[in-house]
C-alpha cells in the first residue's frame, strides 16, 4: 500500500494540485492530510474542497483550529491572514473544518 501524507498546504491550490497529480501518478492508495489547509494563499475553499474529495483521513492543523475559534492571538503576522480566510471560507469548507478531530490514531 502507498501513503501519501500531506500537510500544510495553507490555501496553496497550484501547490497541492501538483501534488495530487504526482500522488497519483505513483500510484498511491491512501491519502493523509494532516491540517493547515487555510490561510496565507488565495484559495481557502478549493483547498479544502479538494481535501475533503481526496481525504482518507485527515486532522485539524493550527491555523484551521485557530480560525474556527477565533484564536487569531498566537502570532502577530498570522492576524491578517486568518481574517481575510475566516472571510473567504464558505459554509461548505467551515461545516468540513469543523468535522475534524485535532488527532487521530490510526494502525496501519
Amino acid at each position: 500500500m502507498k501513503l501519501a501524507l500531506m500537510s500544510d498546504i495553507h490555501s496553496t491550490l497550484p501547490a497541492l494540485q501538483l501534488a495530487l497529480t504526482d500522488a497519483k501518478a505513483m500510484g498511491v492508495d491512501y491519502y493523509i492530510f494532516l491540517g493547515d489547509y487555510v490561510t496565507d494563499g488565495f484559495s481557502d475553499n478549493e483547498v479544502v474542497r479538494l481535501v475533503a474529495e481526496h481525504a482518507d483521513l485527515a486532522i485539524l492543523g493550527n491555523r484551521d483550529r485557530a480560525l474556527l475559534h477565533n484564536d487569531f492571538d498566537f502570532n502577530y503576522n498570522n492576524q491578517k491572514p486568518m481574517h481575510t480566510s475566516q472571510q473567504a471560507l464558505n459554509s461548505a469548507s467551515v461545516e468540513y473544518l469543523s468535522g475534524l478531530l485535532d488527532i487521530r490514531k490510526v494502525t496501519i
